[in-house]
């Protein structure tokens, strides 16, 4: 609380009422220095005057401060009266000393907030005031923590224009945290205190405000008020604008790869002020991320984070956003048909790091990188349509499961374009088990992991999975490299794997044939001893893309695995938070085989 709360007893519709009034409790500006004492002055009477006269019915009334020559608070209630009830301009006469420092409060009954004028000296003879009551609130953060008591706290404006004077002024309360008296009713924005780490609250105003808007203080690291700037904006127009932050997809290429993915980043948040600002802050250092605008009537913009953290807190961050280009666009084979269902991602061709930003040594190579911004599908007839992109390069990259693949650079101009896929390799081959055709399979190239670890550009690596038709047949389009073998079916349906030569040998179609899915793998394993502890089993090992099945009880000391493919398989028993040793450690399941039964020893 503040240190003094003044609460008067206002008759404002014809009975007694309590109203609280807070706003000057503490000591927000001082009072002049060098003042005059005007305690032996003679009063002088003054109207005061509303530039908009109250509404019928309503009634104004005017409080007059003056220094109060204590810190806290700053300012006393010398007098207060009422607009008289009768027609014609309402106004309110007050008497005070010539040259004594005043501060006028003005509120209207029905009306929440208050008006300031001044602070001013008194006339030297009697006069009017015409003041222009313009509604406004106390924002008063309160903060948990420990306060710095030598920390100076400041209101930053969403809107920019504080209307110039001496308000908002803000100043540690008393016991906790700290006030603005004066913001504007229907502004919003943040009451920062300047401190290390920063701490701030986020206001956020409005039509139906209270007079003492009352707000929950934070620390964070850093924290930046940004402001976005578009030409709908001058024109009178009002985008409709979305922000998120978001950090590059940790994955075993990432550092290898030109290809940068992202991912929502929780460690930076954005509390939105107006349409067109927002306050950033975030919980620890600046990280390697971006902070992405987009929105009808914008071109995506994203801002490397840290360069919200280069500046001061004070001073906002100004993103110039272009108007949007749309590109439209139509995806052929390579015989000129068209290709529909084809997807289309659109990344954003950078230099040097994921974030785009100039290294700092510039004798340091420039290693280009591309960073996913979109994914579209083209329709039917092969068309698609790419909205919000701005004037910079992108690349397309289309990838059809069939037709093949293809990319191309461009800078948007506005002019269609035509997306011509070069046919990829292919096997081709139909699954059957025991003479009946199964359809609906799934058959996936499978890369070397390897070859993706070292690549610059793992999306080369991969291809549309494919599934067998009704009569059983496949045909899977293989990647321009990388594609070690052809794995077929899935876990619950068993699965079997097709050794590849490397792609670039391999002809324009290899046929397989029948493929033989022999179904699942029935491993009955006996296990001695073992009663309340579970078994699994992880393979085949020496393989990419290994599977993990859990054993199912059937009687005392004996278990059931259903393994999806043959080969080595590595068997672990865990009782309670122990893993138990096993000897064999592992089984080895012959091609072709169905039904298997081992018996395992407990390590001692």
């Amino acid at each position: 609380m503040s240190a003094i709360a003044l609460v008067l007893a206002v008759d404002l519709l014809g009975q007694a009422q309590a109203v609280p009034f807070a706003p000057f409790t503490c000591a927000p500006i001082r009072p002049a220095a060098g003042a005059r004492d005007a305690r032996l002055a003679p009063e002088v009477p003054v109207s005061v005057v509303l530039s908009t006269p109250p509404g019928e019915g309503e009634r104004f009334e005017a409080l007059r401060l003056v220094p109060s020559g204590l810190a806290f608070p700053a300012w006393r209630l010398e007098s207060s009266a009422f607009a008289a009830r009768e027609p014609g301009e309402p106004r309110i006469t007050l008497s005070g000393r010539a040259g004594e420092e005043t501060l006028l409060v003005l509120r209207r009954s029905g009306v929440a907030g208050y008006a300031l004028e001044g602070p001013f000296f008194w006339p030297s003879r009697p006069d009017t005031k015409l003041c222009e009551f313009r509604l406004r609130r106390t924002v008063r953060g309160t903060f948990g923590g420990q306060r710095t008591e030598r920390a100076s706290a400041r209101w930053l404006d969403a809107a920019g224009d504080l209307g110039g004077g001496n308000w908002p002024a803000c100043a540690p309360m008393e016991r906790s945290g700290w006030e603005c008296i004066g913001v504007p009713a229907e502004r919003s924005g943040v009451l920062l205190v300047r401190a290390e780490p920063l701490i701030f609250g986020v206001a956020t105003g409005g039509a139906a405000v209270a007079p003492v808007e009352t707000i929950e203080m934070r620390r964070v690291e850093w924290g930046r008020l940004v402001e976005i700037v578009s030409r709908s904006t001058s024109d009178g127009g009002m985008p409709r604008v979305e922000v998120a932050f978001l950090k590059p997809r940790e994955s075993a290429w990432r550092r290898a790869s030109t290809r940068v993915l992202l991912t929502a980043d929780p460690a930076v948040t954005a509390w939105p002020l107006t349409p067109l600002s927002f306050w950033v802050a975030g919980r620890g250092p600046a990280p390697a991320g971006v902070l992405e605008i987009k929105g009808s009537g914008i071109a995506t913009t994203r801002i490397p984070v840290g360069l919200l953290d280069q500046g001061s807190a004070e001073i906002p961050f100004v993103i110039n956003v272009s108007d949007p280009i749309e590109v439209r666009g139509r995806v052929e084979t390579a015989t000129g048909t068209k290709a529909p269902a084809t997807v289309i991602t659109v990344s954003e061709v950078l230099e040097d790091d994921e974030q785009g930003s100039v290294p700092a040594d510039p004798r340091r190579e420039r290693a280009e990188r591309l960073r996913a911004l979109t994914e579209v599908t083209a329709d039917e007839d092969g068309r698609f349509t790419v909205p919000g992109l701005g004037s910079e390069t992108y690349e397309m990259l289309a990838v059809h499961g069939a037709f093949g693949r293809t990319v191309v650079r461009l800078v948007p101009d506005g002019r269609p374009v035509v997306l011509r896929l070069s046919p990829p390799r292919e096997v081709r081959g139909r699954v059957v088990r025991r003479g009946q055709l199964l359809a609906g399979v799934p058959v996936r190239a499978v890369p070397d992991l390897a070859l993706i670890g070292s690549s610059r550009d793992p999306t080369a690596f991969i291809m549309p999975d494919g599934i067998t038709g009704p009569d059983g047949r496949f045909a899977v389009a293989l990647p321009p490299q990388g594609a070690t073998e052809l794995r077929i079916g899935r876990e619950d349906l068993g699965m079997i794997r097709i050794r590849l030569q490397p792609v670039k040998e391999l002809p324009l179609v290899t046929d397989v044939g029948d493929v033989e899915l022999a179904g699942q793998v029935r491993l009955t394993v006996t296990v001695p001893g073992a009663d309340g502890c579970d078994l699994h089993a992880a393979g085949p090992m020496e393989t990419s893309g290994m599977s993990v099945v859990d054993a199912v009880q059937r009687s005392p000391g004996m278990r059931e695995l259903l393994l999806p493919e043959a080969g080595k398989w590595l068997l672990t028993l865990t009782c309670g938070n122990r893993e138990v040793m096993l000897d064999p450690p592992a089984v080895d399941i012959p091609a072709g085989m169905t039904e298997a039964t081992v018996t395992l020893i407990v390590r001692q």
